[in-house]
């Protein structure tokens, strides 16, 4: 079971493996966080994972290169040659919205996006993905033909706070965010029907449906039509907001036991906000690790190893034991990585050449060392010493 990175599919997935666990018929492997759409989808092409949360807008539009694909049975027929298949849809869809506050809606009367090209002092702050996307604000202006004051790019978690405190006054959001009804945000209606459809379904290899078609009766009995797109902001809130646990919310979804035990998500989303300059707002990894709600990472330098597994680690497993010891050698601090070395700053042999003392030196680099571990587990390690670092 796969999911690209983001609240709402690390949801779906959780929901969908644990369909999978509770009928039987095969255990569910996590996946969860592989990244955006073309890496989540090659992932499926390769058999890497067997299933994932997609949408029809961006399986036409991105995947297929067919805008005239609206529907989940037309995508359907053109996936059929690739040995996959798509599921009804699970009853919301997740689309491009624009959102403004509810006081200033009410002020200003605005209630569609057609609404706005009567205010041009209004400001606005898109993301960049919906600043550079035909689908996003390029079209939609052109669409509506709308000017408005002021855009800017802004990130979606900084967009919140801003519109919250009147800095900006309309941003885009997915029409399921979970902090649209808390924060009393209004989406204004798509009254030209610009934004094309992105309904939830669930991507699948025919291989899997055919193999273990019961699991798959189940998982479309369970999901498809189920959730209506109110129904799906509040369990994205309850993870991103309340910071509830993705197996939880999940739990609470399919009715069962919640397990007992505050939700960590906030904290691992700030931790690896602080650990990567480059991570987003929206590609945070869920924490949990061993219980199979999230990723176990460890990052130095360059180099990022995870484990998915849900099972616990074996004592004689060498990937264990391998990342075991990276995530041991990571809260170490560098001098204690370092080979030990005596105090002269570099090592000398000397030797007799036609009675004159030659003396050679030995560089730091030539005594740098290079160790391999769990070459099975497709694991290494390169030291480099003084100023080592992974590679």
């Amino acid at each position: 079971m796969g999911s690209k990175s983001f609240t709402e599919s690390y949801i779906l997935a959780e929901i969908a493996a644990q369909v999978i666990d509770q009928v039987g018929e095969a255990r569910a492997e996590r996946r969860m966080g592989l990244g955006g759409t073309g890496l989540t989808y090659r992932a499926l092409e390769s058999g890497a994972i067997d299933l994932y949360a997609e949408y029809t807008g961006t399986l036409a539009r991105v995947l297929l290169k067919d805008g005239s694909l609206e529907t989940p049975a037309a995508i359907a027929g053109r996936l059929a040659p690739t040995g996959l298949t798509v599921s009804a849809s699970l009853g919301f869809a997740n689309t491009y919205a624009l959102a403004v506050r509810a006081d200033v809606a009410e002020r200003l009367g605005l209630r569609t996006i057609g609404d706005l090209a009567r205010h041009p002092e209004l400001r606005a702050a898109f993301s960049s993905g919906f600043l550079e996307r035909e689908d996003g604000w390029p079209g939609l202006r052109a669409r509506y033909g709308l000017a408005l004051a002021r855009t800017e790019v802004m990130e979606h978690a900084l967009t919140y706070r801003a519109i919250a405190s009147g800095q900006v006054d309309v941003m885009d959001v997915f029409s399921t965010d979970g902090q649209l009804e808390r924060l009393q945000l209004r989406l204004l209606d798509d009254d030209r029907r610009f934004f094309p459809d992105y309904s939830a379904v669930l991507l699948a290899r025919r291989e899997m449906t055919e193999r273990y078609p019961r699991t798959w009766a189940r998982l479309r009995e369970a999901l498809e039509g189920r959730l209506d797109g109110a129904k799906m902001a509040r369990l994205n809130a309850m993870a991103d907001l309340d910071g509830r646990r993705v197996s939880e919310v999940a739990a609470v979804f399919l009715g069962g036991a919640v397990p007992a035990g505050p939700g960590r998500h906030r904290e691992m989303l700030a931790r690896s906000s602080a650990s990567s300059p480059q991570s987003s707002t929206k590609e945070w990894r869920p924490g949990g690790g061993a219980d199979g709600s999230g990723r176990l990472s460890a990052r130095r330098g360059s180099a990022r190893f995870a484990t998915c597994d849900r099972s616990p680690p074996s004592s004689s497993s060498p990937i264990r034991i391998a990342f075991a010891r990276l995530i041991f050698d990571s809260q170490l601090p560098a001098q204690a990585d370092q080979p030990k070395r005596s105090k002269r700053p570099a090592s000398s042999r000397t030797g007799r050449a036609g009675g004159s003392r030659r003396t050679t030196t030995t560089s730091t680099a030539s005594r740098c060392s290079r160790i391999s571990v769990a070459r099975s587990a497709s694991i290494s390690r390169r030291r480099t010493c003084p100023r080592w670092r992974v590679c």
